[in-house]
């Protein structure tokens, strides 16, 4: 699984969402982060964090890694970036 890195200068901010948001933001194109702080509503996108996208997975290969990891990070969540 590729990611992606943020080119940019200005942050971004990631709004966290339910699986199914994730899924209808990730098929329209938007892209979609990751995160095992799933507490928080928001995140700062900076150009250091990795987001998925449909140019570099599919959202299933996508959720299968979060699965295969939820037992060692908990509170990961899905995070649409704005």
């Amino acid at each position: 699984m590729r990611v992606c890195l943020i080119k940019d200068e200005h942050p971004l901010t990631a709004i966290r969402v339910t699986m199914h948001e994730a899924r209808r933001a990730f098929d329209a194109g938007r892209p979609v982060l990751v995160s095992e702080f799933g507490r928080e509503p928001t995140t700062r996108v900076t150009r250091l964090s990795m987001f998925h996208t449909k140019e570099t997975t599919t959202f299933e290969a996508l959720r299968e890694q979060v699965n295969m990891w939820r037992n060692r990070y908990p509170n990961q969540r899905y995070y649409v970036v704005q």
